[in-house]
């Protein structure tokens, strides 16, 4: 788009790398910063999916069909919207994400038609899945740059948990609304879930090196052969705080 580039997997349909084209990497050098990524050597990727009952999202992902392998958004239009398609016995499922001129926030939505004669339940969930992997931080005098997550709670606003607090404790909350987010010094993604559903967020390490920050939204019924949808928002980009303030 005007502002990312972003390599979606259909396996599972996870954002596994995102180019910030309005930020470079280095000063002086027109190639733009690189914040998730999935390569040999690091992992910094979004993942979100269906499970419970209806859901498609287990130890095996399930492998969406597109109409294309590669888009853009054009002189003109405000929005792109990329539909990822699934189908089985139970549903017809579009995993759709857009992609809106000016912003750094990506809209996910599931839409179902349940093909069947009974209700359809799934729980949408998101997570940020990340290595301990610090980048190099600027040189000089100062305070060495926070690394790790933060989440909203009743109880906190604003409440910052480092990839060490994660390494001897889990930490989980719910709420209705509310967001999830790893923080890497300037830059922030952030998973935003449905703010008129209740979440349940669970912030952890996963194996040797891994760190799990996400949510699992309350269950949604869709009736016999009717269509509902499911959703959240991702955001990744700079630290701007008037416009986190809004999303």
């Amino acid at each position: 788009t005007d502002n990312v580039e972003v390599v979606i997997d259909t396996e599972g349909g996870d954002i596994v790398k995102v180019a910030l084209l309005d930020y470079d990497a280095k000063l002086n050098e027109p190639d733009p910063f690189i914040l998730l990524n999935r390569t040999n050597s690091h992992t910094y990727i979004a993942q979100s999916g269906l499970i419970g009952a209806n859901g498609i999202d287990g130890k095996q992902r399930p492998v969406y069909k597109v109409d294309a392998t590669a888009f853009e958004l054009r002189e003109g239009e405000d929005s792109l919207s990329i539909d990822l398609k699934f189908n089985n016995a139970d549903a017809n499922i579009i995993k759709r994400y857009t992609f809106n001129r000016g912003t750094h926030l990506i809209d996910l939505e599931y839409l179902v038609t349940n093909k069947s004669d009974a209700n359809w339940k799934a729980n949408l969930f998101g997570q940020i899945k990340r290595d301990s992997y610090e980048p190099p931080s600027d040189s000089g005098i100062g305070v060495k740059p926070f690394l790790g997550g933060a989440i909203t709670t009743p109880e906190k606003n604003y409440h910052k948990i480092s990839f060490d607090d994660l390494d001897d404790e889990s930490l989980k909350s719910e709420s209705k609304g509310g967001w999830v987010a790893m923080i890497q010094h300037y830059f922030i993604s952030a998973w935003i879930p449905d703010a008129d559903k209740k979440n349940f967020y669970n912030l952890r390490k996963s194996g040797e090196d891994f760190y799990l920050l996400g949510f699992t939204s309350e269950s949604t019924t869709i009736a016999p052969h009717t269509t509902g949808n499911l959703k959240a928002a991702f955001y990744v980009g700079p630290k701007k705080i008037r416009n986190l303030e809004e999303i």
